[in-house]
């Protein structure tokens, strides 16, 4: 199902027993998650909504937690998240998840997040045929202008049509960078009310192409003061913190799967016809395997530091840089 008729069947207090998110785009698993939040009271949350880091062989102690009734609230939401996108399911999580959902908890709702997973794997597998799948896809063309005139409808603004496409061209239909920029661009002008083409003249990642690309590819290339040039312009720009985590994990667990070779990252324009190798296509050859999954160790213990409300999140990013650096097998 789509992000929207997965509002719609909460709205409609239709509940699955359990669900899979699982796509590239973070714009719709924020949304998601947030709509999920919304639907536990406010008194109720710290009973109710429990965010869960997987870690393999613990799905069956988490089942049974599941079949508790909570205290307070109306359910139990458990959400399961891993960065390597359950890839390293343990043989009694797929039994314990499989016998589960035969009989699953009225009580609770399960969701799983994962982000390009393998869907050849069983655990995943069984996750797309038998829970609500929710797919957060990356949208083009006329979807992309429709979600980008949502973002704006609650500060009651609107875009010109050619500047709503402009934006979704730039970014390729990143609604997350889309929302950010509007973010900026509303920011800077709070009374305004309609976005024009002359508004995105401003924006550097829109006139300048991709400061995150250029982050990515210091990092791919082992180059340390790139990687630190480039984030220090990213936070400059008011880039999500967790955005660029979660382009750091998705850069390393696309180079660890053999089928995903081909990057779904968009090359700079000006290096389109230069035969230029793509991030993820020159991790290979600065990193071991071995080195690819502890620096994804590393990236998940910045990511639970910085939501626990880390004082100095650009000291943090900078350490993890150093760690990513330093990482030797």
């Amino acid at each position: 199902m789509t992000p929207r008729q997965f509002f719609e069947q909460l709205r409609d207090n239709q509940w699955s027993p359990a669900y899979f998110f699982c796509g590239e785009e973070g714009f719709f698993h924020d949304r998601c998650r947030k709509v999920l939040r919304r639907s536990i009271p406010e008194d109720a949350l710290g009973w109710c909504f429990h965010p869960v880091d997987f870690k393999a062989g613990e799905i069956p102690l988490l089942l049974e937690r599941a079949y508790q009734k909570p205290m307070i609230g109306p359910r139990n939401i458990f959400l399961i998240r891993d960065l390597m996108d359950f890839n390293n399911v343990a043989e009694e999580d797929f039994i314990a998840l499989r016998e589960y959902l035969k009989k699953p908890s009225i009580y609770s709702t399960l969701v799983f997040i994962a982000g390009v997973p393998d869907r050849r794997r069983r655990f995943i597998s069984l996750l797309l045929k038998q829970t609500g799948v929710v797919e957060m896809k990356r949208l083009r063309g006329a979807a992309s202008l429709r979600w980008i005139s949502e973002i704006l409808k609650k500060d009651k603004i609107q875009i010109d049509p050619r500047a709503a496409e402009i934006l979704s061209n730039k970014l390729d239909g990143d609604l997350l960078r889309i929302q950010n920029e509007l973010t900026k661009i509303y920011l800077a002008n709070p009374k305004g009310h309609q976005i024009t083409v002359s508004d995105l003249l401003d924006l550097t990642s829109v006139a300048d192409g991709y400061e995150i690309d250029l982050f990515l590819y210091a990092l791919a290339g082992r180059e340390e003061e790139d990687a630190i040039r480039c984030l220090d312009n990213l936070l400059r720009n008011n880039e999500p913190v967790l955005r660029i985590l979660w382009n750091m994990a998705h850069l390393f667990r696309q180079s660890l799967s053999a089928e995903k070779r081909q990057s779904t990252f968009k090359v700079h324009p000006k290096d389109q016809h230069s035969g230029k190798k793509q991030p993820n296509q020159i991790i290979a050859s600065n990193y071991s395997k071995k080195e690819q999954m502890e620096i994804l160790k590393f990236i998940h213990d910045a990511d639970l530091d910085i939501k626990s409300s880390w004082k100095d999140m650009q000291i943090r990013l900078e350490n993890l840089i150093w760690q990513i650096m330093d990482a030797r097998s």
